[in-house]
């Protein structure tokens, strides 16, 4: 990917300028480090959502789950991570002053001290948590049982067949095949060609075919739609908020741990890399590169013992 326009102007302004909060001009080193770190993150902005950097693009759910990627994928040390919020921050501080964004996202998150990550994705007490909160009668008024339904697809979808928050967002009717005991779901890239076909585990097919029944008529075939007036197509910023307020209804905080939409995937790839070849696992998330599945899928102590004891 070519360096966004944002950051071009964000490297010409701290050539000149003190970083955002400081009083001297950073040496040169340190420049090129905090573009760097813009640049990469930047590259998993727009690989993961499909959507051009730029600062009034970002939510701050964003920025959080890119800290656990950083953490829980590419395995980056605390003060690693630290360093590259640090340049977000920055860059969100140049961003207020120039006036490219309204509001600093990088405001509230959560860094490694402060949060204590789920390492394989959330554990067999923690996914049957998040499932007592769809158990859990909602209030009694149809739009309130409709959004149930809605949500519960959503989180079962992307803790059960891994799905990013952006193929959620536009997955469209004619993309979903249900059958009585399989169901699949054609996963198409930004520019709307077809990337990969992916498979839906029981609890995420039931899911989806419950909400399916239920989806107001609207003019438009996204799957997911808001539930008032008019049905316009879920955005993410909604998805994200609603995913995090699950987190807490399941009282996964208590525990330390945010709920995400990148965490709720991390937990798909571990429960799928159980039972699974990592090559299927690499296919069924759209992993391009069969080492960025490895990372996710690093053998524990316990599968070393497991492995062994089916030798001989």
């Amino acid at each position: 990917m070519q360096t966004p326009e944002s950051i071009k102007a964000y490297e010409s302004y701290i050539k000149t300028h003190p970083l955002p909060g400081k009083k001297r001009i950073a040496a040169e080193n340190t420049r090129a480090a905090y573009v760097l770190d813009l640049t990469l993150f930047a590259r998993w902005f727009e690989d993961t959502t499909e959507q051009d950097f730029a600062p009034a693009s970002i939510t701050r759910e964003e920025i959080q789950d890119y800290i656990a990627h950083l953490r829980t994928v590419q395995d980056a040390a605390v003060n690693t991570v630290k360093r590259k919020y640090a340049s977000i921050r920055s860059f969100y501080q140049w961003a207020i002053a120039t006036g490219q964004a309204q509001y600093n996202e990088s405001n509230g998150v959560a860094l490694p001290s402060e949060q204590r990550l789920a390492p394989e994705g959330l554990d067999r007490p923690q996914r049957a948590a998040v499932r007592r909160v769809f158990n859990t009668p909602p209030k009694n008024t149809p739009t309130a049982g409709l959004r149930q339904v809605r949500d519960r697809a959503i989180v079962f979808v992307m803790m059960y067949a891994g799905l990013r928050i952006s193929e959620i967002e536009n997955l469209r009717l004619g993309d979903v095949v249900l059958r009585d005991k399989s169901g699949e779901l054609d996963i198409r890239s930004g520019k709307g060609d077809k990337d990969r076909t992916v498979a839906l585990p029981l609890e995420a097919r039931q899911a989806l075919e419950e909400w399916l029944d239920l989806r107001p008529e609207c003019e438009h075939d996204f799957t997911f739609t808001v539930i008032r007036k008019g049905h316009r197509p879920l955005g993410r910023r909604a998805m994200q908020e609603m995913v995090v307020d699950v987190g807490r209804q399941a009282e996964l905080d208590i525990a330390g741990i945010r709920l995400t939409p990148h965490l709720l995937r991390h937990t798909a790839v571990y429960l799928w890399r159980e039972e699974n070849d990592p090559f299927v696992v690499a296919a069924q998330m759209g992993h391009k590169d069969i080492n960025t599945t490895m990372r996710y899928g690093r053998p524990s102590g316990k599968d070393l013992r497991r492995a062994a004891a089916k030798i001989g």
